[in-house]
């Protein structure tokens, strides 16, 4: 049976957890998991990497114990440019003959900043020095610069050495971690990625700063299937993070695109693709070149790259192939958005002249309004909390916590009961999760777990019984937070087992989308409960908001818009 909430209003706030003893880990933890690293891929993808790669693992296995440390110690950090003095590592006994036996095995550079003649490198080695370092440069120059040194920003110094073509004195040499492509690559076998953060997890996992599922390494499937699919796989993460380093350098726009349109496309799918082209497409446009975006649009389906598109063209005129491409998007949106900006731009270009309005836009101004103390206008959902409790309800700000956390203990086993899409034993949940794949490779499984229940009862004492046993348990959807069970057993308390299963079968289908713009509000009484938007004067009504509230509404789930006002 559901219990009575008595809570008139929940505040998240963080949970204080009793002191843990924290595990000691040896001094060389980080040689272990980089050697663990190896030895995983090894195994499973002995024929994928490339000459380059191969000759580096040769290269490291042969290294000394000291130098194999100093090198991982190296390859964690970032940037890849760094003084020698800046190394400090207490277990490294004689850390001058390692450093001469990594550059002896040619897996690092010695190098003097101004004598790097490629301009992003010599940008990276000029970042990585202190404005202290960079006046030190200034005066090995053979001409001083056009200012004092020590009164100038460092961006001034940085770019006035940059693009120094004089000539100067012997100074300070850096360290160049010149081996950064092909450690790459085994990371990025194990990971799936290049995120800098990912050796930490093995730290995070064994001090238990966190519960990763315990996969069965036995169980878990290929990142890859062949050495082109690895390669071309990595090629577009690798390029990926070239573009933001091209960025992150103010290389010029019209160089970036002809960079990215000289670049092999590959001939896998890959998500990793799909966002490199959003994010290049979406910089080409804010730097003013709409056409070379248009291209890169091309390259993927993904939103709101059809979106992109259609404006682009009706920018420049083309309207009827605006129309035509927008006509496509209606028939089969992939997201909320496409949906509405598709069926608002075909009304305002097809239907007769007169005021044109926005969906979102009609469906704000209908909306009605209260008026809350001014000093809720940073915090406008805890004014309209208070607006509720003056009322004699209750009322929570839940958002997205509660429907996700829903989703993640309803769903947790067909998330984790199989190592479909898991490729090594720190994932913490599986690589299509949070795509629309999530739901095609699993919709049999989906709909078999969700009609194990009949009611809202059973439903409920399932979640509480995969809540209790699984808390702590990393999860991407859930918040092991003291409110969400409660608030969990209201919404069963209140809501049919039918209407919660859809919303939760709707989140399946794409979770990256559907798990968030739920109503901002919660709000219950003894005979009520019902879900509130709450948008200020100047908030605008975004296109998932407006699905969830009309999905709502066709699920007889009571929801509503309440614009707010501030008093004088």
């Amino acid at each position: 049976m559901f219990s009575q909430t008595k809570a008139r209003i929940i505040v998240f706030l963080p949970t204080m957890d009793a002191p843990k003893n924290t595990p000691e880990l040896p001094p060389d933890y980080y040689l272990h998991y980089f050697r663990y690293v190896l030895d995983f891929v090894g195994q499973r993808y002995a024929d994928f990497a490339d000459e380059a790669a191969r000759q580096f693992e040769a290269t490291f296995r042969a290294l000394s114990y000291e130098a194999q440390c100093l090198y991982v110690r190296i390859a964690n950090r970032k940037p890849v440019f760094f003084l020698p003095e800046d190394l400090h590592y207490p277990e490294i006994g004689d850390l001058a003959a390692a450093l001469e036996e990594l550059h002896k095995n040619k897996l690092i550079e010695r190098v003097m900043p101004l004598a790097i003649a490629d301009e992003l490198l010599r940008a990276e080695a000029l970042e990585s020095l202190t404005k202290a370092q960079l006046e030190q440069l200034c005066a090995t120059l053979d001409e001083p610069p056009p200012f004092a040194p020590k009164k100038a920003r460092k961006a001034d110094l940085l770019n006035f050495l940059h693009g120094w073509q004089g000539n100067f004195q012997p100074h300070f040499e850096l360290i160049w971690q010149i081996s950064e492509r092909e450690v790459a690559f085994w990371k990025f076998l194990f990971f799936g990625n290049l995120e800098q953060e990912n050796m930490s997890q093995f730290v995070i996992r064994d001090l238990g700063n966190a519960q990763f599922h315990d996969w069965d390494e036995t169980q878990l499937s290929a990142l890859a299937h062949s050495a082109q699919e690895a390669q071309e796989h990595f090629a577009v993460h690798w390029n990926y993070r070239f573009f933001k380093r091209l960025v992150q350098y103010s290389v010029p726009p019209q160089a970036v695109f002809e960079w990215f349109d000289a670049l092999p496309k590959p001939s896998f799918s890959f998500p990793v693709f799909d966002k490199f082209c959003l994010r290049l497409g979406e910089w080409l446009e804010k730097n003013k070149l709409p056409d070379e975006a248009l291209a890169v649009y091309q390259y993927t389906e993904k939103p709101p790259s059809r979106e992109r598109r259609v404006r682009i063209l009706h920018r420049r005129g083309d309207t009827d192939e605006a129309l035509a491409l927008c006509l496509v998007v209606a028939e089969n949106p992939q997201t909320a958005d496409e949906q509405l900006f598709a069926q608002d731009f075909i009304r305002r270009h097809t239907q007769g002249k007169g005021t044109f309005r926005k969906t979102v836009t009609e469906q704000l101004l209908n909306a009605p309004a209260i008026t809350v103390d001014a000093g809720h206008k940073n915090y406008v959902e805890g004014g309209v909390v208070r607006h509720y409790l003056e009322q004699g309800f209750c009322a929570v700000h839940s958002e997205n916590y509660v429907w996700r956390g829903l989703f993640g203990l309803m769903l947790w086993e067909v998330m984790y009961d199989s190592p479909q899409f898991v490729h090594h034993p720190l994932q913490r949940h599986p690589t299509d999760l949070f795509h629309t794949d999530f739901y095609r490779h699993r919709q049999a499984a989906i709909h078999t777990q969700l009609n194990r229940f009949t009611d809202s009862a059973a439903a409920w004492a399932y979640a509480e019984q995969v809540y209790r046993q699984q808390e702590g348990m990393v999860n991407a959807f859930i918040g092991w937070h003291e409110a969400l069970l409660p608030l969990a057993e209201l919404y069963f308390s209140r809501m049919s087992w039918e209407q919660i299963r859809e919303v939760l079968l709707q989140i399946a289908r794409h979770p990256k989308e559907n798990a968030r713009g739920f109503p901002d509000l919660t709000v219950w009484s003894e005979t009520d409960f019902f879900f509130v938007e709450v948008k200020s004067e100047n908030d605008q009504l975004s296109a998932q908001q407006y699905f969830w509230l009309q999905y709502f509404n066709r699920l007889q789930i009571p929801a509503q818009i309440l614009r707010v006002c501030f008093s004088a």
